[in-house]
Order: structure tokens, then C-alpha cells, then sequence
């Protein structure tokens, strides 16, 4: 997977002041959503394919292939190394939840609840100025 992190310096903005402002972006799921996304993608990788191609004799040979590779590209670390990542303190990068949900079809976040808290976070900032009290000279 070559598609850079949500909260990667690239995607920051920059004013023509050449300030760089940074906006980024944690999801902080309870325990147990935690737990069925890491039960969720362990799921896909236990899962096993059937495939079974025709052939001119008619001799069936099935090929089983575990989606653990998929899964794991998709995810961007393996199953051990998500589990310690899922359960740290703290908020998850928003990326990492959100290729989650995608491969385990389990839905926490949805676009309209970042729409609903950068509006949040604009207002607060937008409005901080104008709670701060006035140092005298």
C-alpha cells in the first residue's frame, strides 16, 4: 500500500506566509470496538479461498490461499503488531481506522463525523481569540 498516512506532513496546509498549519487526526474507539476490529481482521486472514479453475481433463484441483497478505498490505503491519497498536492509550490514527474498517466491514467513524468535529474544532478556534483576557501593558 503506497498511500500516504491521513496525518502526513505532505497533507498539511500551507498559507502564503509559507506557515505550515497541521490538523491531525486520532480516532479514539472504545475497548471493545477495539477488540472487533482486531477479532474483524483476524477473521479475513483465518479465512480461506476455495478456487477451483476448469481444466481439459476434467480433473478438479482446488487451490487454497489464506487472506492473510491482502489483509495484512491493507492493514500495513501484521496481525501482532496491530494487536499492540489497537490496544495502546490513546487515539488510533485515523488512517489505521479507517483501512480497518475497510477490510473488516465494521463502521465507528463515518465521513459525516469528521465533518462534525473539524466544524467543531473550527469554531473553537475561530472563536479562542476571542475568549482570552487582555494583558495590560
Amino acid at each position: 500500500m503506497n498511500t500516504k498516512p491521513i496525518n502526513a506532513a505532505v497533507n498539511d496546509y500551507t498559507n502564503d506566509a509559507g506557515v505550515r498549519i497541521s490538523l491531525p487526526c486520532y480516532v479514539d474507539l472504545t475497548t471493545s470496538q477495539r477488540k472487533e476490529l482486531l477479532n474483524g481482521v483476524r477473521e479475513v486472514i483465518n479465512s480461506t479461498e476455495t478456487s477451483s479453475p476448469p481444466t481439459m481433463s476434467g480433473i478438479s484441483v482446488e487451490t487454497y490461499s489464506r487472506g492473510m497478505s491482502d489483509a495484512e498490505a491493507c492493514i500495513g503491519m501484521n496481525l501482532d503488531v496491530l494487536r499492540g497498536v489497537l490496544f495502546q492509550r490513546g487515539g488510533l490514527e485515523v488512517s489505521l481506522v479507517l483501512r480497518l474498517q475497510e477490510v473488516t466491514g465494521l463502521k465507528f467513524v463515518e465521513p459525516k463525523d469528521f465533518t462534525a468535529a473539524f466544524k467543531s474544532r473550527s469554531d473553537l478556534i475561530k472563536n479562542y481569540s476571542k475568549t482570552l483576557v487582555p494583558v495590560s501593558p
